[in-house]
């Protein structure tokens, strides 16, 4: 159902019936862009258990209504009790330290990696370390944590493109690592990156990579959460390519596009 019609049956039941729409219309808002999310539905959405509180925390982060996340963030360390409770909302403020204070990021994160409630999250945790250390150009760390991560399923994309995205082309990448899981079970999105990286290690052309890049991976970057991390992905790809070709034309006009 859509959000207007959820919020219009929410207008005709009873608590805790509301509760339950509510988070029906948070998980709707998540598969829909940001944009879905307007002045209005947002007057509209009102939350009462923690639950739906957190989740609406982590649909606002992903929407960057930073602070608006901050404040909300700081309001149910407060308040919220339950160890698995607490754990979430610690990572929703590790991401968003990782988008507006990068400088505190690793005392905090050492903080929860410490924290008794810490196995509730550690998965979550290995996710953002591994990409707040590759946003900070700290590679050897990076790629420690993104071998963490293919291990699991649950976060086995997008892990494996950033292994082969930092992975040197002139050295062989495991196929067996990267075939581990069936990748029809991931989003279309994160297929089309996968099949670019399959190209280059099975050497390509140049130019085929990069129209792939162009006009496959680069319409989908809306897909991805954060946008700028894969934005940065498929820059140094294209600027890979240019080193090797000599041609800046599609590296230039991504800048125009994205800068």
């Amino acid at each position: 159902m859509s959000v207007p019609e959820l919020l219009a049956i929410y207008e005709i039941v009873q608590s805790p019936i509301r509760e339950v729409i509510m988070n029906r219309i948070i998980d709707v808002l998540e598969s829909m862009p940001p944009s879905a999310m307007s002045d209005y539905i947002q007057s509209r959405l009102h939350f009462h258990t923690i639950r739906n509180q957190i989740d609406y925390l982590f649909l606002i982060i992903r929407n960057k209504h930073y602070y608006q996340a901050v404040a909300l963030c700081e309001s149910l360390l407060r308040s919220a009790t339950l160890p698995i409770d607490r754990a979430k909302i610690r990572i929703a403020k590790l991401i968003l330290l990782h988008q507006i204070d990068p400088r505190h990021f690793d005392l905090e994160a050492q903080a929860l990696s410490n924290d008794p409630s810490f196995p509730l999250v550690r998965e979550d945790w290995i996710h953002i370390c591994a990409f707040h250390a590759y946003n900070q150009n700290d590679y050897d760390r990076a790629q420690l944590l993104f071998e963490e991560e293919i291990k699991n399923q649950k976060t086995f994309f997008p892990a494996i493109l950033f292994l082969a995205h930092m992975h040197d082309p002139k050295i062989e990448f495991s196929q067996e690592v990267f075939c581990r899981y069936n990748i029809q079970d991931y989003p279309v999105a994160y297929q089309h990156l996968y099949t670019y990286f399959k190209m280059k290690f099975s050497h390509s052309s140049f130019s085929i990579l990069e129209s792939y890049l162009w006009n496959i991976c680069r319409k989908e970057i809306k897909e991805f959460y954060p946008e700028n991390i894969i934005i940065r992905l498929i820059h140094d790809e294209l600027e890979w390519i240019s080193e090797n070709t000599g041609n800046r034309t599609k590296l230039y006009m991504f800048h125009q596009q994205f800068d």
